[in-house]
């Protein structure tokens, strides 16, 4: 089996632990999602946290009806519970770290990619915990 192969079965098992009924998403959050999975089995794991924290982003503007607000606000005005808020700024934080960078600090970045890689799959496993933190009846 492929590397590729390896990454998609990964995923398809977090969809099976996580998914436990059908969602509906705006097209948007739709193609920000996919884009997540294709990059995590191309083993783009950077480009799954972000398109990740975008999907997070883009369906909490929509669900929770917060607008113009920073990814922080929305984590923090959201009605979600303490411990799925948690997991929000680890990922914020984690993203932040990416795209946030200093230009004061040399830019001698250390790439961890077990580390990367984890983070991308504890990333889509959190959207889609998110998108399914009120489930369908």
């Amino acid at each position: 089996m492929d590397l590729s192969a390896e990454r998609e079965k990964i995923l398809l098992n977090i969809q099976d632990d996580v998914l436990k009924g059908s969602i509906c998403l705006q097209d948007w959050t739709t193609f920000q999602l996919e884009n997540a999975y294709i990059a995590f089995c191309a083993g783009a794991d950077l480009a799954c946290i972000l398109m990740c924290q975008a999907a997070i982003e883009s369906y909490m503007r929509d669900d929770e009806g917060l607008k113009n607000r920073s990814f922080y606000d929305l984590i923090e005005q959201c009605s979600y519970d303490a411990k799925t808020k948690i997991k929000l700024h680890k990922l914020r934080e984690y993203r932040n770290k990416w795209v946030h960078i200093n230009e004061q600090k040399e830019c001698n970045i250390q790439i961890d990619h077990i580390e990367l890689e984890k983070m991308a799959l504890f990333a889509y496993r959190l959207t889609l915990e998110v998108f399914h933190y009120y489930p369908f009846v």
